[in-house]
């Protein structure tokens, strides 16, 4: 993933994706979209990809980060699902 520097825009929802967000989503520092909604991704979102929306201005974050016992810990998603 460190390796596409230039990636823009990463559609990645509904594709049952499971696990954490690599830490080598935070060298993705050319993002302007980052969709890993409706997955089974859990965990916490690291201060270094929540860098990303913060100092680097990635526009849209969307992840299971709604609800009651939400799958996703985000401080920094633009929008969160349940």
């Amino acid at each position: 993933m460190g390796q596409l520097f230039k990636l823009e825009y990463f559609y990645m929802e509904n594709n049952n994706l499971e696990g954490s967000i690599p830490p080598e989503f935070e060298k993705l520092t050319k993002l302007d979209a980052l969709h890993i909604h409706k997955n089974n991704i859990t965990g916490v979102i690291t201060e270094g990809v929540c860098d990303l929306v913060y100092k680097f201005f990635l526009a849209e974050f969307i992840s299971d980060c709604a609800g009651t016992k939400p799958e996703v810990i985000c401080d920094c998603c633009t929008h969160c699902w349940a």
